[in-house]
């Protein structure tokens, strides 16, 4: 018995970190975590769920869109009672005093409008009341500690093929949206751009 617990214990440090803590906007609330929906013009439920982690005690993040995405965020609610803030600029969600896996987090009411650019997105990201780069989990010892972000692609239809992100090599799963971030332009003189250069 002690030889096959040492056995064990040799083969966990091998599992794939990509496997572990991961936190992200989903199409279903359910094991499948489904992560790509029809920009289709109506009201859609999406859900900010915990998965294959290795036992949390809360969550902390805001929600991220991609640039053009039409949708609006009606309300959200959560099955916890410990909640502070907003999903829009920073919310933590506190399980109760309970380590959890793969859970609930809360529930994201949208408004789809439809016209958004094909794979556009929704996912979690960091909460910037938060130190670390990106959504956060609190282990079952109340460490924070960052968390695999996940996300939900807004397509044109079911058959839509919308890239994931590839600097992650990682991550095998489809439900991270690849994510560029965008350089800010602003409008402009012919004037003002020679003056620059003089």
């Amino acid at each position: 018995m002690r030889y096959l617990l040492a056995l064990v214990c040799l083969l966990l440090p091998s599992v794939s970190l990509a496997q572990v803590n991961t936190l992200g906007v989903y199409t279903e609330d359910g094991p499948a975590a489904l992560c790509s929906t029809a920009d289709t013009p109506g009201p859609h439920t999406l859900y900010v769920m915990v998965r294959l982690g290795s036992g949390v005690t809360g969550a902390s993040f805001r929600i991220e869109h991609s640039s053009g995405f039409t949708g609006t965020l009606l309300s959200s609610s959560s099955p916890w009672l410990n909640v502070t803030g907003d999903p829009s600029t920073g919310v933590t969600v506190m399980f109760d005093n309970t380590c959890q896996f793969d859970c609930p987090v809360m529930t994201l009411n949208y408004m789809f409008v439809g016209g958004s650019p094909d794979c556009s997105w929704i996912r979690t990201a960091k909460n910037p009341q938060l130190p670390g780069g990106g959504p956060a989990i609190s282990d079952c010892a109340f460490q924070w500690r960052i968390a695999y972000w996940e996300g939900t692609h807004v397509t044109s239809g079911d058959s839509t093929d919308c890239r994931n992100d590839i600097n992650y090599e990682e991550h095998t799963h489809f439900c991270r949206p690849y994510w560029e971030p965008t350089v800010a332009t602003e409008a402009s003189t012919w004037g003002a751009v020679k003056a620059l250069y003089r």
